[in-house]
């Protein structure tokens, strides 16, 4: 099992395939991926805050394609990252490899 998150600051696109080749070669059969959100309350909240990078919605779900601040990764290139990572790591050929 394993938990990731992308989304971060400094977060490239190449995070993406970097999460994908880790998950495969490690064997991670359960591997928990998500976008990264600020809980009120975090440094982060806070940094994101005086910034003007918080937005209003939050769904405390970081899996459901929803972020709570402006990312500085283009957002639709993160959304299309995550997504990637998520269907590569799940694929039936490449999960069952993971078993």
């Amino acid at each position: 099992m394993g938990g990731f998150i992308v989304g971060f600051d400094n977060d490239s696109p190449s995070i993406f395939k970097a999460q994908i080749d880790f998950v495969q070669k490690s064997g991670i059969v359960t591997a928990m991926v998500g976008l990264l959100n600020a809980p009120r309350g975090t440094r982060l909240y806070q940094r994101l805050q005086k910034e003007n990078r918080l937005l209003e919605t939050f769904s405390g779900d970081n899996t459901d394609l929803s972020l709570n601040f402006i990312p500085r990764m283009d957002k639709d290139t993160l959304m299309k990252g995550y997504i990637e990572v998520l269907n590569s790591i799940y694929s039936p050929k490449q999960y069952l490899r993971s078993c």
